[in-house]
């Protein structure tokens, strides 16, 4: 029986040949950047290197290890490390977790003995983890797994692997997951298939999983996992074959392969071969955009940063550009138009005109055909005018006879002005007293009238520092004390100084330029003494007029 017609192996191997889409194109949701069409290195190493052999090295990590009599004659070798995903040429990107790669060249440069590639990769590898190294193969225009075993040095920052040519290495998250070692003698196909899937789905990628592909946000939409084996044991042993396959969701225009082969002829003894393939079928789909504006509260004619942040899932959509519009009219943005960076970022400037109010501005972005235009918008208050609602407490704890306990709970309403950066603005503040008071002592003729204040301060990034500074604080009372033989009055005029010269010196507000924004705060009279008068206060800032 004709292997090749029974299994369609010959089928397979021709529909790998009219997909340009690379073997790496499954979904990747930690992917660092997204499609580009540089190819961006650091530093490449170079050298020359004959029939002696020797090492080169890329400061970004990668190397090449050539023994004596791999080579016949000198040639300048270069090494590039792969550092990102947008790394990688616009015609090889990779739809999986990107760990890491390498470039050597010449490309194709065949070796009569291994030589072995070191590749860095990131984030490290744990204890016991695995990845896997593929090559991009030219003249099938694919991804193909490197065969050999892979090492991974102590740390798990770098692998290294036997390869006999030069190419464009990749290294990825261990999609096979020793996929031949469950096969086993073929006696297990079945099963191993099986769990394949339940492994593949759940650590690869599943239905709705997005990711960047050549600059656009895509989510698998279909899932076609297939497995053709044929298993011969000689001279009279069992003969295993079949071809499972598991087909989830729909078919779309982007199918992306996913193809693993594998050969074993012993002769006499067992022929095995087996074609593993996965097609995830994709389409495009609008990313997430958030937009965010530092500061959030501006007064007329200053600035604020905004901040697009545009992801598919958790990976930036690096390169795409994002276009910035003042909703409101209130102020300008610049520049209009901004690139995603490798964090998924893009950055312009609202500077706001001479009206108060409440600005949008708006971020958006034009994705694949037949999508929508995602956009987020972020809200900038625009006020000169601002209240603000401060209590401070007094307290004076009297040790010596007349023992008492003085407190003021003093509230203060302000009125803030901030114009390029500076704080100003007036207020009213009263008084409510309480004293605790000896059993033989008693409160007489308390005076504690409103009062009026003024602020002094500055706009410190995004907080207002300002002091509150009152013009006058009488306070003045009595307590009249009566004992056996004698009755006396001890008169207290001083406490209003007390507590306008702790608010002139020593409270000093840093609150959050936001509506609601809250500041607090304790501290105690240095020249008080034994007995010292101690404060605390708060204060909650409001937008107004």
């Amino acid at each position: 029986m004709n292997r090749n017609v029974l299994f369609g192996i010959s089928a397979v191997k021709n529909r790998m040949r009219i997909f340009s889409l690379v073997l790496l194109l499954l979904l990747s949701l930690t992917l660092q950047g997204c499609g580009g069409d540089s190819n961006s290195v650091t530093n490449p190493g170079n050298s020359t290197v004959g029939p002696d052999g020797g090492t080169v090295t890329d400061s970004g990590g990668a190397s090449v290890t050539i023994p004596a009599e791999a080579l016949s004659s000198d040639v300048i070798i270069t090494v590039n490390t792969i550092l990102a995903k947008d790394d990688l040429p616009l015609d090889n990107q990779t739809f999986l977790p990107l760990m890491g790669g390498a470039e050597f060249k010449p490309s194709g440069t065949q070796f009569a003995i291994p030589v072995t590639i070191k590749i860095p990769v990131d984030p490290p590898l744990g204890t016991g983890e695995e990845a896997t190294v593929f090559y991009w193969d030219e003249s099938e225009n694919r991804w193909c797994e490197v065969e050999g075993d892979v090492t991974v040095a102590l740390g798990g920052e770098s692998l290294t692997v036997e390869v006999t040519h030069f190419s464009l290495f990749s290294v990825v998250t261990n999609v096979f997951d020793n996929f031949h070692d469950n096969f086993g003698d073929g006696s297990t196909a079945e099963s191993a298939f099986a769990s394949y899937i339940s492994w593949f789905k759940s650590n690869v990628t599943n239905m709705n999983r997005k990711g960047v592909y050549e600059g656009d946000c895509y989510k698998v939409v279909g899932l076609r996992l297939g497995l053709a084996y044929d298993v011969m044991h000689y001279p009279d042993g069992p003969h295993y074959q079949g071809i499972p396959y598991v087909m989830e969701g729909e078919t779309s225009n982007h199918d992306v392969i996913f193809y693993k082969a594998f050969e074993l002829v012993q002769s006499g003894v067992i022929d095995k071969n087996y074609n593993l393939e996965i097609h995830a079928y994709l389409e495009c789909c609008a990313p997430e955009v958030t937009v965010s504006a530092d500061p959030a509260m501006i007064g007329t004619n200053e600035a604020s940063e905004v901040t697009a942040t545009v992801t598919c899932d958790d990976e930036a959509m690096k390169g795409s550009q994002v276009s910035f519009e003042s909703l409101g009219g209130l102020g300008t943005v610049s520049p209009p138009t901004g690139a995603v960076d490798e964090n998924g970022k893009a950055l312009t400037t609202f500077t706001a005109g001479d009206d108060e109010g409440t600005e949008s501005i708006r971020a958006s972005l034009t994705t694949c055909n037949d999508q929508e235009n995602p956009d987020g918008a972020a809200q900038i208050e625009i006020s000169d005018s601002w209240t603000a609602d401060m209590n401070i407490a007094f307290v004076l704890d009297e040790g010596d006879e007349p023992m008492y306990v003085f407190t003021d709970n003093v509230s203060i309403s302000l009125n803030l002005s901030i114009d390029e950066g500076v704080v100003t603005g007036t207020g009213t503040g009263s008084h409510n007293v309480d004293l605790s008071i000896a059993t033989r002592c008693g409160e007489q003729n308390m005076i504690a009238p409103e009062f009026s204040v003024v602020v002094t301060g500055a706009k410190v990034g995004n907080n207002l520092e300002f002091m509150v500074i009152s013009m006058s604080m009488p306070i003045s009372f009595t307590l009249h004390c009566v004992w056996e033989s004698s009755e006396e009055d001890f008169d207290y005029p001083i406490f209003g100084l007390l507590e306008s010269s702790m608010m002139a010196q020593y409270i000093v507000v840093t609150v959050p330029w936001e509506n609601g924004g809250t500041d607090s705060g304790s501290g105690s009279d240095p020249n008080g003494g034994t007995n010292p008068m101690t404060w605390s206060y708060t204060i909650m800032l409001n937008e107004g007029s």
